[in-house]
């Protein structure tokens, strides 16, 4: 996952015509050209940091070599990008072979438009049952019953709390249990020009995502198991009074936060908690070794008598339709689930990115890493947490699936009825009763 912002764009018919139009760029990462006439595939990712381009490129390299006759040119774009540039080569009748990271309520925006093939057969080759419980069931479409990508990397976004343990043991603070006891660890522990947490605001995925949580946190659903309008009164109000109360404690511009703000505040030492998935661990390293060995994790707080449950990402591979090789692009996508070619992306950021198999989660291959054999307890809390993550395309076990996710992210609801009460001053009870009005809009859409 990288720290760009996701919007919930919706692929039509009239806005692929629309992007046929667009001038758009796309950089070209990692090509590989080996030899005249072979076939090439073409392969879209989010991950472009340089070790990630690395992985990336070496898993590519290791396609080849067990695929003569075919070369792989890789593309990095932000996640935002990925919707409006796929409709561009829909349009031009260019679309990628494979994209190996898309959020999955994309996915299924993209599957009800008949934009994606179905790969069940790819599927059966890895082994259904070797997924982590529920992840296989978010792609699957509920009426054709096929899959329409499969679930790649899963990240515990804002599900995981990062606290400095020198910090709590000089002030004495217990970690907090639940949403009053972190409130008033956050109290205490902002102090000497450090504050005690973060709680995102900025219009953005992070804090969307948190404000979410906080309402299953709060025992509440955006829609019922039936898909109406749900964003019930009491866990709206209740999540929005939380964020209200633990913003005291935050930066004065946390109304501008996102994931990019977050993690950089806590690994330059500006925050005592914050919410974030493992990259801190490779970042610490990397630009604050002074920290090393002073940080640890755990699951972001609940309310009394609410319930442990967690946001999350499920970052997919999808292989889109009108593509000139669909066989090559299969087995490139089977590929990236190889155990080798997939330890090496996963260890291109250790503990951020975990596996969506539990053979490869387990496996010595994966564990062999200096950063994770020395952070070993974060990693086992962090897959942990990730076993908890509930997505917006399934708020629970009982709900239908919620083709309409994508397009709730899109809308922003959400964080605009938090920015409605955090920023502008809005009574609770008000924002939360426009939300559910504007979501009603959303789903009738």
């Amino acid at each position: 996952m990288t720290a760009a912002v996701k919007q919930g764009n919706s692929i039509s018919r009239r806005s692929i015509l629309k992007a046929a139009a667009a001038t758009v760029v796309i950089g070209s990462v990692g090509t590989r050209a080996f030899g005249e006439g072979n076939k090439e595939l073409s392969l879209w990712t989010t991950q472009s940091a340089p070790e990630q381009k690395a992985a990336f490129n070496a898993a590519a390299q290791s396609f080849v070599e067990q695929n003569p006759g075919y070369k792989v040119v890789i593309q990095t774009m932000a996640e935002e990008e990925i919707l409006p540039k796929l409709a561009t080569s829909l349009a031009a009748r260019t679309p990628p072979s494979v994209i190996a990271n898309i959020p999955p309520e994309f996915v299924m925006q993209l599957d009800q438009q008949g934009l994606v093939e179905p790969l069940d057969d790819v599927l059966q080759s890895i082994g259904e049952d070797d997924y982590l419980p529920n992840l296989v069931d978010l792609m699957r479409n509920p009426e054709t019953k096929k899959v329409a990508g499969l679930p790649y990397i899963v990240s515990t976004t804002s599900g995981a709390l990062w606290y400095r343990k020198d910090l709590i043991e000089e002030s004495g603070v217990e970690l907090p249990g639940d949403w009053d006891s972190f409130v008033l660890a956050a109290k205490q522990l902002t102090k000497d020009g450090v504050f005690g947490t973060v709680y995102p605001c900025g219009k953005n995925n992070m804090a969307e995502k948190l404000f979410l949580q906080s309402i299953w946190q709060s025992g509440g659903f955006v829609v019922d198991p039936d898909l109406n309008v749900s964003l019930e009164d009491r866990p709206v109000i209740q999540a929005l009074e939380f964020a209200k109360e633990i913003l005291a404690f935050s930066p004065p511009n946390a109304n501008s936060y996102g994931y990019y703000e977050t993690v950089n505040g806590f690994v330059q030492g500006r925050l005592a908690t914050a919410p974030y998935a493992g990259r801190v661990l490779s970042n610490i390293e990397a630009q604050n070794p002074g920290l090393s060995g002073k940080v640890s994790v755990m699951g972001y707080p609940h309310p009394k008598g609410g319930v442990e449950i967690y946001t999350g990402d499920y970052d997919s591979v999808v292989v889109p339709i009108g593509i000139a090789d669909l066989d090559g692009a299969k087995k490139l996508t089977k590929h990236l689930f190889d155990k080798k070619a997939y330890v090496g992306i996963l260890h291109a950021v250790p503990g951020h990115l975990l596996s969506a198999l539990k053979s490869v989660a387990a496996s010595p291959e994966l564990a062999d890493n200096p950063l994770l054999n020395k952070y070993a307890t974060e990693l086992g809390t962090l897959n942990d947490l990730s076993s908890k993550i509930r997505s917006l395309l399934k708020e629970s076990p009982d709900h239908k699936l919620n083709i309409k996710a994508g397009q709730i992210v899109g809308s922003h609801l959400l964080i605009e009825t938090l920015q409605q009460v955090v920023i502008s001053g809005q009574a609770p009870a008000t924002a939360a009763a426009a939300a559910r009005d504007k979501l009603a809009l959303v789903l009738k859409s």
